[in-house]
């Protein structure tokens, strides 16, 4: 991350760049998720999809200190965490559905497990992507 980057966002820690270098790294592509360019006044770093103007559900990952979030469908993506021996909780928050937060992430255990995370930021994306898809149909409805 840049300094320029560190600067707009006083409240995330240098380790939470480095995952979120360390989840870019592992996208299939540059380009898969985007970073938010204005400050971040929050303590996380969200991987963003947005597809209208709506700010609801652009979110795909978040970067938190203790946590990394994914936006999931359902609970599969759990089954591969513990395949992988991470440890993960789920929440579902009414408007805002399902995700999977893996705890206790680091750079280097995105690297060692980059599989999983490559998997993870997937249905994440695909998940965002329904999310703002649906609810723009049902605005046009």
């Amino acid at each position: 991350m840049s300094d320029e980057r560190k600067q707009n966002a006083p409240n995330v820690s240098d380790e939470q760049f480095a995952m979120a270098d360390a989840l870019l790294s592992v996208a299939p592509t540059p380009e898969f998720l985007t970073l938010k360019s204005e400050p971040i006044e929050a303590d996380y770093i969200p991987l963003c999809v947005q597809l209208g103007k709506s700010p609801k559900n652009k979110n795909a990952v978040s970067i938190h200190w203790d946590h990394v979030s994914f936006m999931v469908p359902d609970w599969a993506l759990a089954s591969d965490a513990a395949n992988f021996n991470l440890r993960t909780e789920q929440s579902e928050e009414p408007g805002y559905g399902k995700r999977l937060h893996v705890l206790g992430v680091t750079a280097a255990q995105v690297k060692s497990n980059a599989a999983f995370y490559a998997k993870a930021l997937e249905v994440a994306k695909r998940e965002s992507e329904k999310r703002q898809t649906v609810k723009s149909k049902r605005n046009h409805a």
